[in-house]
């Protein structure tokens, strides 16, 4: 079983493909969705501060699964209302 923590080591691993813009980030929160880690990667301008323009406009999340510890592109928004379970250090989560 690929704990949180794991998850997150394996999304660190796309920092040498990131292309930008801004500076890659691996959040130390994300989602339990089950069979599922919902890792939160991004540009940390966007993840951290907000600004729309580091945002992706596409619905495509960083999971990975648990069992096998593969990583995956995929859109989780569908699943996203029902099975939202919060993992990892929230403090350091924005609040705004």
């Amino acid at each position: 079983m690929v704990t949180f923590e794991q998850a997150r080591e394996r999304a660190e691993a796309l920092r040498r493909d990131w292309q930008g813009p801004g500076l890659f980030y691996v959040a130390p929160w994300g989602y339990d969705l089950g069979d599922d880690w919902l890792v939160l990667v991004g540009a940390h301008e966007g993840i951290m501060g907000g600004q729309i323009e580091y945002v992706p406009l596409d619905d495509q999340q960083t999971l990975v699964d648990k069992r096998t510890g593969i990583l995956r592109h995929e859109s989780a928004l569908g699943r996203l209302d029902d099975e939202l379970v919060p993992v990892g250090d929230w403090s350091q989560a924005p609040t705004d």
